[in-house]
């Protein structure tokens, strides 16, 4: 106990010991606002609950003379325990002391735990206070079997099923290094009827690699039934693992189902498929043995090669161009090759080669 308070309590104590209980002349008010200045400083300076509790055994004893006084009502207020305040609601409410019914439940729950608010439930909402705010306060969702038995509770209570999907938000947030774990709990509130825009949306702010993984897989789980839009989730997947079907072999048979070969290209850039031709494999092996064998349409890779900036060196672009007008592209500018072809540096065979493509004759 801080000698502070223990002087001023002393004070407070003593001048409650002489004090009338009724104000009849201007000297007892005094006295009445002296002994409040006295409990209201020792309240301010009270670090136990001990200590509160010997302000609020005199204070709520006199509260209404304080009050009757002159005294601060917000101060008065701060001199009656919750407790109190809960025991004697009416009268409290009745007078200039202002109670807000959402500060009081907080401070019950501290002090007499979530239970007691459950118990008074009826009184709670009685005094102003909605049951979704109840509902947040007193239920914990932190297993699936939470979410099951508790929900029911809940609905029968008349909790909003949006208050207690963001009261399951934590439990979901636990269990998203899961994906499975966190379809079910998700399908949970499907099944309930949860708005598929809220669920969605949760999905978006939420996805991990992991749980986008899943999604673009669409096996065994549909995330689709939750109103996700695909298209927010195939760009980012196709950036992360286009090296792996760019190759020699016909792996774009392989692309998940949720992404169409022209949904595969469509999402990269001409620069993307180069380098990774360049380093991985050959660009023509990887359009006669993987792109073309897989469905792949060769006019939407060609479109690319026309419009999407390239950077590489004459010969590439030359050589790739080439190679698309050889195996049947429609729109490319034969008259931009041949311009290429002009420019560069081609060994003799080269010549020959690209020459009967372009329908050139060797220069």
């Amino acid at each position: 106990m801080s000698q502070k308070f223990q002087m001023m309590f002393q004070i407070a104590e003593s001048s409650f010991e002489e004090l009338p209980r009724i104000c009849r002349t201007p000297a007892y008010v005094k006295r009445y606002l002296d002994l409040h200045d006295a409990l209201y400083t020792a309240m301010t300076l009270a670090r136990t609950k001990a200590e509160r509790g010997r302000i609020y055994r005199i204070s709520q004893t006199i509260w209404s003379e304080l009050l009757a006084a002159g005294a601060n009502p917000s101060e008065v207020r701060e001199l009656l325990s919750p407790s109190y305040i809960w025991r004697h609601y009416d009268k409290v409410k009745a007078s200039k002391v202002h109670v807000d019914s959402y500060e009081l439940m907080y401070q019950l729950i501290q002090i007499k735990g979530r239970d007691f608010i459950l118990r008074n439930l009826k009184k709670f909402q009685q005094r102003g206070v909605d049951i979704d705010t109840i509902a947040m306060n007193c239920y914990r969702i932190e297993t699936k079997h939470d979410l099951e038995v508790q929900c029911a509770e809940m609905r029968v209570l008349g909790v909003n099923l949006t208050t207690i999907f963001v009261m399951a938000n934590q439990l979901l947030v636990k269990e998203s290094p899961k994906p499975a774990n966190v379809y079910c709990l998700l399908y949970f509130f499907y099944q309930q009827n949860l708005s598929l825009g809220l669920i969605a949306a949760w999905i978006k702010d939420h996805c991990n690699p992991k749980i986008h993984e899943s999604i673009i897989a669409a096996a065994p789980l549909d995330w689709t039934i939750f109103g996700i839009n695909l298209d927010d989730y195939r760009p980012i997947w196709v950036n992360m693992n286009f090296y792996n079907f760019i190759s020699i072999e016909p792996n774009l048979k392989k692309l998940p189902p949720t992404i169409t070969i022209n949904q595969f290209l469509e999402l990269l850039n001409i620069q993307q498929v180069y380098v990774a031709t360049r380093y991985g494999c050959d660009f023509e092996k990887f359009l006669t043995k993987n792109y073309l064998v897989s469905g792949g349409q060769i006019d939407i890779l060609a479109e690319k090669y026309e419009h999407d900036n390239l950077f590489c060196t004459p010969d590439d672009k030359l050589r790739i161009g080439v190679t698309l007008l050889k195996y049947g592209a429609t729109n490319i500018n034969r008259e931009k090759l041949m311009e290429l072809f002009k420019q560069c540096d081609l060994s003799k065979n080269k010549r020959i080669k690209y020459g009967k493509v372009l329908n050139q004759k060797e220069i």
